[in-house]
C-alpha cells in the first residue's frame, strides 16, 4: 500500500505541558518519509510556530496539519515561483529549514511570549547548529513592545553558519545582505510583495545549481 506524501514536516514535543515544534521542514516535492540523505537548500528564521499541529502523534518527525497557518504555504509558493523564474523544475528530496526565535506553538504572539517566559533557559532546536547555503530572516519589527521582548533571542543567531544572510528591510524595501540587528525591521512574509524577494531567491537557486558537486 502506497504511503501518503506530505510537504510540511516537523518534530513536535510536549515540554511541561506546552507544545513545541522543532526541525520544521518545507519539502519542495511531497515525501512519504524523511531520510537522513535529504538535502536542505536554504533556511528561514521567524518568530515562533503558529497554530499548526502534528497530523498524528509520533516520537519523531511527523507531517504537519497546517490548519490556519499561512507562513509555511506562503513560503512554499514563493520558492516554487523562484524555481519557475529560474526555468528549473522542483528537485526531489530537497527542503527549506524553518527556524524560530522560540519554538513554543501559539498563534497569538503576546500570549506565546508570556508562556515562553516561564522557561528560564531558552529551548532551542538542533537545526540551529547546521551550516546553510542561505538564511532569510523574517522576524518582523524590532522596535515594538513585543519585539523588544524577543530581541534577546536574536543574539544566538549571530553564530549560525551560512554562506548568505539576508532580509527585506521594511523601511527601505531593499534586500540587505547581512543578518539584521535586533532593532532592524526584517519584513515578515505577511503582506510582502513577492516581487521584492523573488529575484534574490532565484539568484540563490541558480547559484546552487552552478556550484560544482
Amino acid at each position: 500500500m502506497k504511503r501518503c506524501q506530505h510537504t510540511y514536516w516537523a518534530n513536535f514535543k510536549n515540554i511541561d505541558g506546552y507544545l513545541f515544534r522543532f526541525d520544521t521542514r518545507i519539502y519542495l516535492k511531497p515525501v512519504s518519509d524523511v531520510l537522513s540523505s535529504d538535502e536542505c537548500i536554504g533556511a528561514v528564521v521567524g518568530k515562533n510556530p503558529g497554530s499548526a499541529l502534528p497530523l498524528y502523534h509520533s516520537d519523531g518527525i511527523t507531517p504537519i496539519d497546517i490548519g490556519n497557518d499561512k507562513l509555511l504555504p506562503t513560503l512554499k509558493s514563493l520558492i516554487e515561483k523562484s524555481y519557475n523564474n529560474s526555468n528549473m523544475s522542483l528537485p526531489e528530496r530537497k527542503y527549506i529549514q524553518v527556524m524560530n526565535l522560540f519554538y513554543l506553538c501559539e498563534h497569538n504572539l503576546p500570549i506565546a511570549i508570556h508562556k515562553n517566559m516561564r522557561f528560564q533557559k531558552a529551548i532551542t532546536c538542533k537545526s540551529e547548529c547546521n551550516n546553510y547555503p542561505w538564511i532569510w530572516y523574517l522576524w518582523g519589527n524590532g522596535r515594538d513592545n513585543n519585539a523588544k521582548l524577543l530581541n534577546t533571542f536574536k543574539q544566538r543567531f549571530r553564530t549560525i553558519k551560512s554562506e548568505h544572510h539576508f532580509y527585506l528591510d521594511k523601511n527601505t524595501s531593499q534586500i540587505v545582505w547581512s543578518m539584521p540587528d535586533a532593532t532592524d525591521f526584517a519584513k515578515h512574509l505577511q503582506g510582502m510583495p513577492h516581487r521584492k524577494v523573488l529575484p534574490t531567491i532565484s539568484y540563490l537557486i541558480l547559484q546552487q545549481k552552478n556550484e560544482p558537486n
